[in-house]
């Protein structure tokens, strides 16, 4: 860790936050740099501590600290009290994993580890610029996964400018013909770590054990033991490597013949890599030896077009994998073909594997509105063994000629993405209507293809379904004996409700012995039941698709007792409704009667006033004709009867009137005891026969003659033709 590269804000924990406080400044080549500063020096009894992120150790066992810090001298700050500081306190806390937070553990020494204080060569003061201090300090062993730097301020003002964490090694070197590798220092400053050694390709060994020392300062000691080439083989590159005898100085390597060689190529010499996986076979410590080789220059081992090397460190370079290719030395991966691709989770070593074809014989089942698709698996899976499966639902309009996704209340089982089974189960689809279902086939690559995935279709139309389930029944009203209940109907009756079916039973028997019965209502009333006993009820509905699902079960109980009161509120409204119909009824036959009593009455009063009306004399004594009434017409009165003719017909044409004969005149005389000396009256309806040329039919005319007693009838026919 070096602070000093650090290009955004540290964000260390600060304790108090009026403490350590982060800046951002440059240094002296104006880079730019992320500082602490604190300057409380004008208060009492300060206490103010910073700490680090969580450092990892990475198998160290000795750690240094450098801190490049500035403080000001004391004596330049004017009105200070006595208890400012030159000094700062540097901690460590060790631990398993990043857990420290802003109160744990707690601001002190113990659980904190104290390493030092840290004092400066050189304070400035406030006329003279920051003079820059440059402190390491070490501390170790260490044994946990990681550490905490802490600083702790005691009442300075000063600057931590950056804060560099490292550990010393001994670096890889050959010494007599072997390879020592790199190798950290021991957990304190004097310990001393062996390293063991390994002999270079074509040296043996002389003595035993082959070591090497490195010291507490990452410096290598006097090697202990040797190596020497074997024969045929003759020491080169300052006895680093043995080589071939008569191969000359060029720079090639000598090991195993004329196969052991570094070939030039282009503008520098590379490692051929099947002899180095030779070398791997014949003595492992090859490996190490090419690693060192690659360390030190000696040979320029880049891997060649259509091979590559993903990893720094001991690997070789490989060819590329399948259905890839690498077009220029030193590749770190080789890319793919077109049309092939790599996941985010597979290695550059794995193949590049394309999209899977489209799944094949695709069957449909269709129940009313529910279907089960099955397919089988594609031609071709691409290489790869993640196949999965997509399920896309679409709703169709066929007058629209288009398609659109299906709501959320299709539910496809078990899921319709993701799928590693080959079959799935469509429910709540809606009534006669046509659905599309795309069946695709993807894989790990699918992703990175910018093509949609292969899939197969299928078209179906659904039939009519039963009514979904009853929402929920109602108890209105119960009884010792009787429960009254009401429901709402299903939400998707899907057709018509034919009626409904509820079914009951005792709640501590179970189903097994549940009664039914059928109501055309969504109310009904069941009977017969037991006193103070809990039932379960549900209820379904039916349509010409049969019957839907039963609704949730529900719980009601009877009354223990006959309850007089609910059983008379229960009855009340049948009891009003018959009052009312009784009434309604004597109502209708009542006005029947009054109405058929008047058109009979109407009736025989109309027939008598056309055949019977009444009749008035026009006489001299009284010439006044009332209006409305029909005036007849005396003849005796008249000298002429043709006068009397014309003064009854009147409202004839008299061209149209003739007397055709004089009927009954003579002696005869009527006597009428009972009306002596006074004016008789009589009517005689005389029909009058058609003999005119014309055919018209003759109508009966009355002709109403006044006589005094003991006075002759002469009775009058006269031929007037129809108006």
């Amino acid at each position: 860790m070096d602070t000093k590269w650090a290009t955004t804000e540290l964000a260390w924990t600060s304790h108090p936050e009026t403490g350590w406080e982060e800046v951002s400044g440059y240094d002296d080549a104006m880079n730019p740099i992320r500082t602490y500063q604190v300057c409380n020096v004008r208060d009492l009894n300060q206490n103010n501590w910073l700490r680090s992120d969580f450092i990892p150790r990475k198998d160290v066992l000795r750690v240094y600290v450098e801190m490049k810090f500035t403080v000001r001298d004391c004596n330049s700050i004017p009105n200070i009290p006595g208890s400012c500081k030159e000094t700062f306190n540097l901690f460590y806390y060790e631990s398993d994993s990043d857990s420290a937070t802003a109160t744990s553990p707690f601001w002190m020494e113990n659980p904190y580890v104290k390493v030092d204080t840290i004092a400066p060569d050189e304070s400035f003061s406030m006329l003279e610029s920051g003079r820059v201090n440059t402190k390491i300090r070490s501390f170790g062993p260490l044994s946990k996964a990681g550490f905490y730097l802490a600083f702790q301020d005691l009442g300075a003002c000063m600057s931590l400018i950056s804060v560099r964490v490292f550990y010393k090694k001994c670096s890889t070197t050959i010494a007599n013909f072997a390879v020592f590798p790199e190798t950290a220092t021991g957990a304190e400053a004097t310990s001393l770590v062996i390293a063991p050694g390994t002999c270079v390709p074509n040296a043996l060994e002389l003595s035993v054990p082959l070591k090497l020392y490195c010291n507490g300062d990452g410096e290598w000691m006097v090697p202990v033991g040797s190596c020497t080439c074997m024969s045929g083989f003759e020491p080169a590159v300052k006895e680093t490597q043995c080589q071939a005898g008569g191969q000359g100085s060029n720079g090639e390597l000598g090991a195993r013949g004329d196969r052991d060689r570094c070939v030039e190529q282009g503008q520098g010499l590379r490692w051929n890599t099947n002899e180095e996986h030779e070398m791997e076979k014949e003595r492992p410590q090859f490996a190490l030896f090419i690693s060192l080789g690659r360390f030190l220059g000696l040979c320029s081992l880049s891997c060649n077009p259509g091979s590559f090397k993903s990893k720094q460190g001991e690997g070789f370079c490989s060819p590329c994998p399948p259905n890839s290719r690498a077009t220029s030395a030193a590749a770190s991966i080789c890319s793919c073909w077109t049309g092939y691709y790599r996941a985010d989770s597979d290695a550059p070593e794995s193949a590049c594997t394309t999209v899977p074809s489209a799944p094949r014989s695709v069957i449909s089942s269709v129940n009313e509105t529910s279907l089960v698709l099955e397919w089988s698996e594609p031609r071709d899976q691409g290489g790869r063994d993640d196949l999965l499966y997509n399920v896309i639902c679409k709703k169709c309009l066929p007058e629209r000629g288009t398609c659109s996704r299906c709501d959320d209340n299709v539910d496809i089982s078990p899921r319709h993405l993701g799928l590693t089974e080959r079959h799935v189960t469509v429910r709540n689809l809606q009534a006669h209507t046509q659905y599309s279902f795309e069946i695709q086939a993807v894989n790990g690559v699918s992703s990175k293809s910018p093509y949609a995935p292969h899939y197969a279709s299928v078209n179906i139309t659904t039939n009519q379904a039963a009514p979904s389930a009853v929402p929920t029944v109602h108890l209105m009203g119960a009884s010792a004996n009787t429960m009254s209940l009401s429901w709402l109907p299903p939400e998707k009756p899907n057709g018509i409700i034919l009626d409904y079916e509820i079914k009951y039973h005792e709640k501590d028997q179970g189903e097994a012995i549940a009664h039914t019965m059928t109501a055309q209502r969504s109310s009904a009333r069941i009977e017969g039941l037991k006193p103070g006993t809990p039932y379960v009820v549900q209820v379904r509905a039916r349509t010409v698709a049969g019957y839907g699902r039963y609704s949730s079960p529900t719980d009601f109980s009877t009354n223990n007792q006959p309850d007089a009161d609910k059983t008379f509120q229960e009855q009340l409204p049948l009891i009003v409704g018959s009052l009312t119909a009784g009434l309604v009824f004597i109502i209708v036959v009542v006005v029947i009667a009054i109405v058929c009593l008047r058109k009979q009455r109407n009736g025989s009063e109309s027939e008598y006033t056309e055949k019977l009306q009444q009749y008035t004399i026009q006489t001299i004594e009284s010439p006044i004709v009332t209006p409305g009434m029909k005036v007849y017409i005396d003849p005796f009165t008249y000298e002429d009867p043709n006068e009397a003719i014309r003064e009854f017909a009147k409202e004839i044409d008299v061209s149209c009137v003739k007397i055709e004969e004089v009927i009954g005149a003579g002696n005869q005389q009527q006597k009428l005891p009972s009306n002596r000396g006074k004016t008789a009256r009589h009517t005689q309806a005389i029909p009058l026969e058609d003999f005119t040329p014309s055919g018209y039919l003759g109508q009966l005319i009355a002709l109403l003659t006044l006589w005094p007693v003991n006075f002759s009838i002469q009775n009058l026919a006269l031929k007037i033709p129809p108006l």
